[in-house]
């Protein structure tokens, strides 16, 4: 059941880490404000939280947190506070991850950034519907497309 818990920091002492981009890995799309956001990435599947982490990281992200289920994530939430959540449509047992993240936008306004295996009309509805303004990406997850996503998600004033 703690899998990720207990994960994340020997995946962090792994030394898999790598530090955020060089000038000479190109132009990042996002700003240092941006990329020191909290993002509270919720995903029940370890390999996939774990892809999404290291994606994360290699555009520069410093600050990103794992939750394996709806409700690690609200309990992280209150500490943690993201800018960022980018979350499993399927969560296993418990509330999905439209029922999760419409209860963190609960608290606050934050751009969601849903990942799934499946993205038909019925389940684009329902994200409209209860999580307005989040984007949905597609499995298995690109670096590329995950980077435009959040580009997307995330522009603001300083990234326009």
């Amino acid at each position: 059941m703690r899998m990720i818990e207990a994960a994340v920091p020997l995946f962090a002492a792994s030394g898999r880490g790598k530090p955020p981009p060089t000038a000479q890995d190109g132009p990042s799309p996002f700003t240092p404000t941006v990329l020191a956001t909290p993002v509270l990435i919720v995903e029940d599947e370890l390999l996939i939280a774990w892809t999404i982490y290291e994606m994360l990281e290699d555009l520069g992200f410093t600050d990103l947190r794992l939750a394996r289920d709806s409700a690690q994530a609200l309990a992280m939430a209150d500490e943690l506070r993201p800018g960022l959540i980018v979350c499993d449509v399927n969560l296993g047992d418990g509330p999905d991850g439209i029922a999760t993240a419409a209860a963190l936008r609960a608290k606050g306004e934050l751009p969601v950034l849903f990942v799934t295996g499946y993205a038909g009309e019925e389940l684009r509805a329902r994200l409209a519907g209860e999580v307005p303004g989040a984007l949905l990406l597609r499995k298995p997850i690109e670096p590329a497309p995950l980077a435009r996503h959040l580009a997307k998600l995330l522009r603001g004033p300083a990234l326009n």
